[in-house]
């Protein structure tokens, strides 16, 4: 059964302690103006009041489109909505403060970026009882812990598939 839709193609995640929806523009979809930049838009959601949500709270504006975005539990004073990432066409891990974002603090809201993927990065999740590591798999077989304290990255195993053309899809 459809509550409500929003009409997007996008990969979305949830906050973990309030009603409100991420929607990052996805990776591999042309859009309507043929662009290669993308976007993370933040919804309220309101099943309450039966409010649409067709139109975001805040839009920020990214360099590129993802392949997955996630949402951490709040971790700290300072992420008290916690953390979220996004999983970039260039293998790059992005990682955003909603805080920031939805309270229009005049901070920035992009937190780090980080690289060690080889090629787009396909796969994230964070780790649910310690918010400060997060797992990211991509093309090649790579799979890396991350450890966002320190933006270091750890690779639990070997980093080639045996094939060298398998990729990681959910982690």
């Amino acid at each position: 059964m459809r509550v409500r839709q929003i009409n997007r193609n996008a990969t979305v995640a949830w906050c973990p302690s309030e009603p409100i929806l991420v929607a990052g523009t996805v990776a591999g979809m042309m859009d309507a103006n043929f662009s290669s930049n993308g976007s993370l838009e933040f919804f309220g959601i309101d099943l309450v009041n039966n409010t649409e949500f067709d139109k975001p709270y805040v839009t920020v504006d990214t360099d590129e489109k993802l392949y997955k975005i996630v949402w951490s539990t709040p971790s700290s004073q300072e992420f008290t909505l916690g953390v979220v990432a996004g999983a970039m066409e260039s293998g790059v891990i992005n990682l955003w403060n909603p805080y920031v974002v939805l309270e229009n603090t005049g901070g920035q809201p992009l937190i780090a970026s980080a690289q060690k993927h080889t090629r787009a990065v396909t796969a994230l999740d964070f780790n649910p009882s310690q918010p400060s590591l997060l797992a990211s798999g991509g093309q090649h077989g790579e799979v890396y812990i991350w450890d966002l304290n320190t933006l270091q990255p750890y690779a639990p195993a070997n980093q080639k598939s045996p094939s060298g053309e398998d990729d990681i899809t959910s982690i």
